[in-house]
């Protein structure tokens, strides 16, 4: 039986001695692997969405935006841009704003702590919810309804906000997430309300 304890003590040394020399090497070669996966995942190509609002140059309708129906394009163009290394389908577009909202519930029984909730809730949509497909370095101009135009010319106007988000839904189920200046046209209009002395 001592002789069992002492082939197994010897033993334990043994390992632990082989552990202490290669230990640096065993985690290096652990975080190399991880490295690598990681470097892997990074590297694999996707699609980058950008987005900006412009103008619609092909647009010959002379009445005013104010004076159009909801579903008559508005003039306004928001480009959608590719600048990834994988084309992109996309099937949907929504603007959205930040939401916060605060709830308090009180009871004669108890007293609940008040609720923060946040969240994005939706401006408007663009697009006519067809499947667009999107080539690398390449770009795709959703024309603007005038009841969009109208929707972010509201938010503006409430919430005296230049900015928006964007979500575009790609057909496979992935959210793309960006930020949309709302500058021109709808901050100029808000400036223009402004000298003419409106609010």
């Amino acid at each position: 039986m001592p002789v069992i304890l002492s082939t197994l003590a010897d033993g334990f040394c043994t390992f632990a001695g082989l552990l202490r020399e290669h230990f640096a090497s065993i985690i290096g070669g652990t975080f190399a692997l991880i490295g690598a996966a990681l470097g892997a995942r990074l590297a694999k190509p996707k699609p980058k969405l950008y987005f900006c609002i412009g103008i619609d140059n092909d647009d010959e309708n002379e009445v005013h935006v104010s004076g159009r129906r909801d579903y008559d394009p508005s003039g306004i163009t928001v480009s959608c841009c590719n600048a990834g290394e994988k084309p992109a389908m996309i099937q949907s577009v929504e603007l959205r704003r930040r939401r916060i909202s605060f709830s308090f519930m009180c009871n004669t029984i108890t007293l609940n702590k008040p609720k923060f909730s946040f969240g994005r809730e939706l401006i408007t949509d663009i697009g006519d919810n067809s499947i667009v497909t999107i080539k690398p370095y390449s770009e795709h101009i959703f024309v603007m309804t005038a009841g969009s135009y109208w929707g972010i010319q509201r938010y503006c106007k409430e919430k005296k906000q230049r900015k928006c988000y964007v979500y575009a839904y790609s057909v496979d189920g992935k959210k793309f997430k960006s930020v949309l200046d709302l500058d021109y046209p709808f901050g100029m209009e808000l400036d223009t309300a402004k000298l003419m002395g409106g609010e």
